[in-house]
């Protein structure tokens, strides 16, 4: 009897070992507000915030249960899709606004505070891990924020015919890199800056081409940049050298890029591909090798995934789907 138990634990042993492990995929999809642009996560307190820019409000989605537990009204998420910023150490989410305000949410809470900020937060925030360190765009120039109080401590000016649009950092290097429009010559760069000095060090000149987004692998130093030709949508993801902005390759064409995250840990980058004429990968999470820059996956997410973030805790990917007014859980 007991050889014949044995006998069968290890026969299940041996086809749990052999079962193929479950790929990544759609596990759930939530309804949120009227155009969802912006998604962040607390991998802390496994909270999803979602920026609804049609009715300025802001989601707050329970990891756990995939339930929206609260939605609150911000006025600093409006249709101009500045994207949300988190500050994991604090627990605090920030919204800006197109004035000189910002509203603060407590993460704990639930409460919004306005915040006199003094500049105007006009496109994209990033911050620097946990260094208290924000770096955030201005139209012409970077605004550096303490994160615990939104005080500027610097400010870096960008030529007056630039426009900053993306930014990116990455904290074991720490450089923050700052893609720009130059209505001069209708040229994009990339402004590297030495966060130890707030200066611009380097620029990766990109020429005339479309921009789409940036992302960077903290990992290998790789920057990732979504690119198309000019009057075109269908779109390529190039990876530069963090250090000296060359050109290591490109993806094929897998139509228009509209958000853009390289994994933390390394290794793998996620493109949100929305609608294109050819409507190749249409309203899909595309996952790329990072080194190869292969496409190794494609997932059927919602209509125009227009922002993505990562929880490395629960290994949970969620994506906004402007168009259809969802985010998608993706997971194993």
């Amino acid at each position: 009897m007991k050889s014949t138990l044995r006998f069968l634990l290890v026969c299940l042993l041996l086809v749990a070992a052999s079962a193929p492990a479950v790929a990544q995929h759609v596990i759930t999809t939530i309804h949120v507000g009227y155009d969802p642009a912006s998604v962040v996560v607390n991998p802390k307190t496994n909270r999803i915030y979602v920026g609804n820019i049609g009715v300025q409000s802001v989601s707050i989605i329970d990891g756990v249960t995939n339930v929206i537990k609260k939605t609150l009204f911000v006025q600093g998420v409006d249709n101009l899709g500045r994207p949300l910023l988190i500050y994991p150490p604090t627990n605090k989410i920030f919204a800006g606004d197109p004035d000189t305000n910002a509203e603060a949410i407590d993460g704990k809470t639930n409460a919004v505070t306005v915040l006199e900020v003094g500049f105007s937060w006009l496109s994209g925030s990033v911050e620097l891990g946990t260094s208290n360190w924000l770096y955030i765009l201005s139209g012409s120039q970077v605004s550096v924020v303490d994160a615990n109080d939104l005080g500027v401590a610097a400010i870096i000016p960008l030529a007056n015919t630039e426009y900053a649009n993306y930014v990116a950092a990455n904290p074991n290097s720490g450089r923050v890199y700052v893609a720009s429009s130059d209505s001069g010559d209708s040229t994009w760069s990339i402004k590297v800056i030495d966060t130890s000095t707030n200066t611009i060090i380097d620029t990766f000149p990109l020429g005339a081409v479309n921009i789409w987004g940036i992302s960077i692998d903290a990992v290998s130093n790789r920057l990732y940049v979504a690119t198309s030709p000019l009057g075109s949508l269908v779109s390529s993801l190039s990876a530069l050298d963090g250090t000296t902005g060359a050109l290591l390759g490109s993806t094929q064409p897998v139509g228009q890029i509209i958000s853009l995250l390289a994994m933390p840990e390394g290794g793998k980058v996620l493109v949100g591909g929305g609608r294109t004429i050819k409507r190749r990968y249409p309203d899909s999470l595309i996952f790329i090798n990072g080194d190869t820059l292969a496409v190794t996956r494609v997932i059927e997410v919602g209509a125009v995934p227009a922002s993505i973030a990562y929880n490395p805790v629960t290994k949970r990917i969620y994506v906004a789907n402007s168009v259809d007014n969802t985010v998608s859980v993706v997971g194993n």
